[in-house]
């Protein structure tokens, strides 16, 4: 799958450690991450995040979406954490230089 700047996101179901407490409450509990890379662009993050969230809130699945700034030169770091301000579900890890 590609997002709105043609980049490649990984969809991926993993059982997350940070979730015990759900887990062993409910066995063969799983959440949802979503990781999209992101390299110079910040004008696209917000329709991307705004799509993604329409889609997985509509799942009733726990969810997480991790955002990496892969070294953009642009704002995009600073759209990805004020996206992650407004939602705990939005993850944002900065890489200091482009790693592909």
């Amino acid at each position: 799958m590609r997002d709105a700047g043609g980049q490649m996101v990984k969809l991926e179901l993993a059982d997350r450690g940070g979730e015990a407490a759900a887990a062993a409450e409910h066995p063969g509990y799983r959440m949802l991450s979503v990781v999209v890379p992101a390299y110079n662009e910040e004008q696209n993050i917000p329709i991307l995040c705004e799509r993604l969230l329409t889609v997985l809130d509509g799942l009733g699945t726990p969810f997480e979406i991790i955002l990496v700034n892969d070294g953009s030169k642009d704002k995009t770091g600073l759209v990805l954490r004020a996206a992650a301000s407004r939602r705990k579900e939005i993850k944002v890890i900065e890489l200091k230089r482009n790693s592909g």
